[in-house]
């Protein structure tokens, strides 16, 4: 058995000015981005996600996450 890291970029975040960009929200695009990239993951079998606590990347990870049925752990960057 293979094992694989993979990055995957952040989807489109909605910036907003003024707000630090870990606070930003995912965009309406970045949105429906989650499950065309969800799909394509599943084609490497992951069993776990890890993630920044960004809260963009966390919204990614979880819907990535529950489309293939495993855990997302979210790591805080020190």
């Amino acid at each position: 058995m293979s094992r694989s890291l993979i990055f995957i970029k952040p989807s489109m975040p909605a910036r907003e000015p003024g707000v630090p960009s870990r606070e930003w929200r995912l965009s309406d695009v970045g949105r429906a981005q989650c499950l065309p990239r969800a799909e394509r993951f599943t084609l490497y079998q992951p069993v776990v996600v890890a993630a920044r606590t960004s809260s963009v990347v966390v919204i990614v990870a979880n819907s990535l996450c529950r489309f293939i049925s495993v855990m997302a752990w979210m790591v805080s960057a020190a």
